[in-house]
């Protein structure tokens, strides 16, 4: 009798046993694993290049054309930006020279001498003349006496600036960031 408890005791601790292992193996977790997630951060850019290739000093000589070839390039790559290109005059070209800016630039609102354009997607060099046909024309009324009474050679100076243009609202509120303005 004592042989038959301890077999039936034996019993019950192995059907507990078994019912444990059988349960636990019954319960599992659901688990998932990533990689991790990497961020890289560059600072962009814009590179932007002024050049003439028809040199810097020209004879006035009355109805005569002059080639003259200010371009500005933005780099390919640059950030999308409001580009500028500043027109200074000494000595009243204005007065001995027929000339216009090229097509596509819009004068700046408040700002004499100031064009701009709107870059975007910049996948290539944009290169851009600034005076149309890249040439002036001597005016053909200039004689000897007024090229005597020139007291100031002309002059006609180029500047070029850029400014990205995200979060920048307008070409007017860029130039002031250009100005130092902001």
């Amino acid at each position: 009798m004592l042989e038959k408890k301890k077999a039936l005791i034996v019993s019950m601790l192995v059907l507990i046993v078994l019912s444990i292992a059988t349960v636990g193996a019954v319960i599992a977790y659901i688990a998932a694993f990533t990689g991790p997630v990497e961020s890289t951060f560059t600072i962009g850019d814009i590179t932007l290049k002024l050049e003439e290739t028809t040199g810097s000093k020209y004879q006035l000589i009355p109805g005569e054309t002059i080639k003259k070839d200010p371009k500005v390039t933005v780099g390919k790559g640059s950030e999308d930006c409001y580009l500028f290109v500043k027109l200074t005059k000494t000595g009243s070209p204005d007065l001995y020279l027929n000339y216009s800016i090229a097509d596509g630039w819009l004068p700046l609102y408040g700002h004499d001498g100031i064009y701009y354009r709107t870059l975007t997607d910049i996948e290539s060099d944009v290169t851009l003349s600034i005076i149309t046909d890249d040439k002036l024309v001597v005016k053909d009324t200039l004689s000897k006496e007024v090229m005597q009474g020139i007291l100031e050679n002309p002059k006609l100076t180029f500047t070029a600036y850029a400014v990205q243009s995200y979060s920048i609202d307008s070409p007017e509120a860029a130039y002031h960031i250009i100005l130092g303005e902001e």
